[in-house]
């Protein structure tokens, strides 16, 4: 650009906003930039930056008022209220945070030149349609673009476009920006609610409480017994051991503290329509173990034999197999880094968007089986990956010189003691869900623990807990069982296994660790009981018991179309709760007279792309077409917390 062009553009008069190049390249007129969205100004006025550096840098003061999940994009709200968007390349969001490293978090007042995101220009080009990235003024109504620049952009150093306020909508979006940057903690509300939840303050409705205020410029932290955690952190939300019944208090500050407080009490004392997880609410003493005699009599209280182990039942049903230990040996990665607290920091951030990556896919492929459960189960697990209690702490520990993976280890095991000390079970087993982003981790920084085994036919595998990665992937025709040394029957990892059909046997105590490898053992799961080098007979009676429940489970499916009533003869509607056509004629088999509920999110939540409306009617059609004349309650898309769809990022 030339000098007097410069000039001009510094000397502004006081009314004006000048932003400076965020970027460094050949500045792109935005009418020539590579997207008839950007380039037709549906985003607002603006301009491109065909960028030669992967470092994107505030282009004036103000506050981060949206960042993209995905890291690809953010919006800049200036003092005067102009809401600059600085969107990364073309069609990025579909690399879903792939080579994106986001320096800044929503709310955080920046300073012209402060670094916000760093990109890896490789990844992104191979990857995306273009690297020409666009400078929008998102709400152009109210600001207009009287002055541009042309040629070259140096990154924090050329003033690249001017602005003037016009007008009345000026005025409010300035009221508006003001009023959020003087926002302070006398601005506070504080309301008591009383948690009555199944399980309380669990992960899931820590997740939707969490999503529940984005978009408001406020605080919420949530304050149990002398304890208190911010609503950003579903770990801190965890720790506070806040289970049924409890009254939390919710303190919001901000500018829109009220409607804050109000969004997370209402997402904390929501039913969980249709959404229930397969859960009882507190774990109980399991009853006394029993023996079954030659009869099938069982008298209660008798002691087991010596070969015979009592657990919980954590996912019914009778197995017969060969003992197959699959313990992960503890990684335990050096604790030195070996290159500086910069990368071992990159290293983190990239292992962490992988594994993002990893889960999202496991969300996709889960919902468009229809497996609900298992999906909430996954997408939960992506929200522990970004949450700032444990990425904050992990950075620290790099700060002092440990490497990516210990300080990750560290951070997790920490997090894991404080959940596995509280006096609720529910709440102390979401330790497992740690477990497993931690080992998930681990895997990504390319530490490992050792060699997949081949599986034996009719496999019970045992383990000290299983965690919900470890049956993601189960070869089905194999695995008859599962055994746990620890664990409850609330765990993720026993809804997979319920959902999968899988018997399951947990808290069965370290007396697991005492049967041989490779022994043949007899779970009864529905009993409670574990037999390990067990007679023929008991063998032959195992079998039989499980041949006589497929029966029944059978003779039961033939007669489920049956009217179901009461024994004073009135009827009752049972009603599936569905996400797909499958679902619809499996609930049809197992004489369903209607849908309570149909999920259309879990219908495209696995999508890259929103459903068009004919795809939608089609849809729906084929269900409705399917029930014949029944009832079907469609709900309409409920996303957002543990249900995200990358479509819907911005």
């Amino acid at each position: 650009m030339r000098r007097a062009e410069e000039s001009q553009l510094k000397s502004s008069a006081p009314d004006q906003i000048v932003l400076l190049a965020p970027l460094s390249g050949p500045i792109v007129a935005l009418a020539d930039v590579p997207d008839p969205v950007f380039a037709g100004g549906m985003f607002g006025d603006g301009i491109g930056i065909d960028p030669l550096a992967g470092r994107l840098v505030a282009p004036c003061a103000g506050v981060v008022s949206h960042l993209a999940r995905t890291g690809h994009a953010v919006t800049i709200t200036t003092p005067q209220g102009a809401q600059v968007l600085l969107h990364i390349g073309i069609d990025t969001v579909e690399l879903n945070g792939q080579g994106f490293t986001a320096r800044v978090e929503d709310g955080a007042h920046v300073a012209p030149g402060d670094l916000l995101i760093e990109f890896d220009q490789d990844v992104v080009a191979r990857s995306a349609h273009s690297l020409v990235s666009v400078i929008a003024i998102a709400n152009s109504d109210a600001f207009d673009v009287v002055e541009r620049a042309s040629g070259f952009a140096t990154a924090g150093e050329t003033p690249l476009l001017t602005l003037r306020a016009n007008g009345a909508a000026a005025g409010q979006a300035t009221q508006a920006a003001h009023a959020t940057a003087t926002a302070t903690s006398a601005h506070e509300v504080r309301r008591q609610i009383v948690l009555t939840q199944p399980g309380g303050l669990h992960a899931r409705p820590a997740a939707r409480a969490r999503e529940s205020v984005r978009g408001f410029d406020a605080t919420v932290d949530v304050q149990f017994d002398g304890r208190h955690a911010s609503i950003a952190s579903v770990v801190g939300l965890l720790g506070l051991g806040a289970g049924e019944g409890a009254t939390v208090e919710l303190i919001g500050r901000g500018a829109h503290a009220q409607q804050a407080v109000d969004a997370v009490a209402r997402e904390l004392l929501r039913e969980a329509h249709g959404e229930v997880e397969e859960t009882p609410a507190r774990l109980r003493s399991p009853a006394p173990p029993t023996l079954r005699h030659d009869d099938g009599a069982a008298r209660a209280g008798a002691p087991l034999d010596p070969n015979t182990l009592a657990g919980v039942c954590a996912a019914p049903g009778i197995a017969v197999g060969t003992l197959v230990r699959l313990d992960d040996a503890d990684i335990v990665p050096p604790e030195p880094a070996s290159g500086t607290p910069a990368s071992e920091s990159r290293r983190l951030d990239q292992a962490l968007k992988a594994v993002d990556a990893e889960l999202g896919e496991t969300v996709r492929n889960a919902s468009a089986r229809g497996a609900v459960g298992e999906a909430g189960i996954f997408a939960v697990h992506r929200v522990l990956l970004e949450d700032p209690t444990l990425v904050d702490a992990a950075r620290d520990q790099i700060s002092l010189g440990k490497s990516a993976g210990f300080a990750w280890r560290a951070t997790i095991r920490a997090q894991i003691d404080t959940l596995s000390r509280l006096d609720d079970a529910l709440l102390a087993e979401s330790a497992a869900d740690l477990r497993d982003i931690e080992k998930r981790v681990l895997r990504a920084l390319g530490h490992t623990s050792g060699a997949t085994r081949a599986l034996p036919d009719e496999a019970v595998l045992a383990a000290e807990e299983f965690t919900p990665s470890d049956l993601s992937s189960l070869d089905r025709e194999r695995v008859t069982a599962l055994v746990m040394a620890r664990g409850g029957a609330t765990s993720h990892a026993a809804i997979i296994a319920r959902q999968l059909g899988i018997p399951a046997l947990v808290a069965v105590g370290d007396a697991l660790y005492a049967i041989p490898d490779g022994t043949q053992v007899v779970v009864d799961a529905s009993a409670g009981r574990l037999e390990h080098a067990p007679s023929a007979v008991d063998v032959e009676r195992a079998r039989h018991e499980r041949e006589r429940l497929d029966g029944v489970r059978e003779a039961n499916r033939q007669h489920a179309r049956e009217a179901a009533a009461t024994a004073d003869g009135r009827a009752i509607e049972v009603a599936a709760n569905i996400a797909t056509l499958d679902d619809a004629n499996t609930a049809l088999d197992n004489g369903a007279d209607s849908i309570g509920l149909l999920r259309t999110e879990l219908m495209f939540i696995h999508r890259q792309t929103a459903p068009s409306v004919v795809e939608h009617r089609q849809s729906y059609q084929s269900i409705v077409d399917a029930l014949q004349g029944r009832t079907v309650i469609i709900r309409t898309l409920d996303v957002g917390a543990d249900k995200e769809v990358d479509y819907l990022t911005l």
